[in-house]
């Protein structure tokens, strides 16, 4: 159905009229007609004339104002009965699957269905694999991060050692140098004391 230009909601009529709203559409005709298009289709013609006259709207082709009664499943798309007759006629086309399209609805459905049902499948299974990455993603950052604290605290606790010991090692160090400083310090005011007593003997 083409809806009019005028208003979205409302299909035209392009039998006779130049665009009149649809009020009826002829399932015979497979067509859309306003009042005055459809008693000019419908009116003397005895055999048009038993046609129907129903108020439910039909999809119309773009291309050829028929309505869309029959469905292409090879590309996909709904086609009225100029356009298959086209598609017949076409080379290219003649071996595409059409079939009407009451009879191909609820295979579409059924397969939109299905579709969507695996697709409900597929999503769920995704959302699991997220849910399990996501855990395993937050075990490694844990493992990691208790890694980390333990090689951090062995660090310390070797740092720690290390300072202790090279405090003691200096200390150790400064005390010998004090000690040999001393006794090289005594052994200094004996030799002095010595030059002063080998100098007043010298005097006398």
């Amino acid at each position: 159905m083409q809806p009019s230009s005028r208003n979205m909601l409302i299909p035209e009529c392009s039998e006779y009229c130049d665009g009149n709203a649809a009020e009826f559409f002829c399932p015979e005709c497979s067509a859309m007609f306003c009042g005055s298009c459809y008693d000019k289709e419908h009116l003397g013609n005895e055999r048009k004339s038993q046609h129907g006259k129903l108020t439910e709207w039909h999809a119309i082709c773009s291309a050829h104002k028929h309505t869309l009664d029959y469905f292409n499943l090879t590309i996909l798309q709904p086609m009225c009965v100029i356009c298959r007759k086209e598609n017949m006629q076409a080379a290219e086309s003649q071996h595409h699957v059409v079939e009407n399209i009451d009879n191909i609805v609820p295979k579409l459905r059924s397969l939109i269905e299905k579709k969507l049902s695996s697709a409900s499948e597929l999503i769920s299974k995704l959302n699991s694999e997220i849910t399990k990455a996501e855990n395993t993603a937050k075990s490694t950052a844990n493992s990691v991060v208790d890694y980390i604290k333990c090689v951090f605290v062995k660090l310390r606790r070797y740092l720690e050692e290390s300072e202790t010991e090279l405090v003691e090692g200096a200390r150790c160090y400064f005390d010998e140098f004090w000690e040999v400083n001393e006794e090289n310090l005594g052994v200094k005011n004996a030799v002095q004391s010595l030059e002063a007593i080998s100098e007043e003997a010298s005097e006398t």
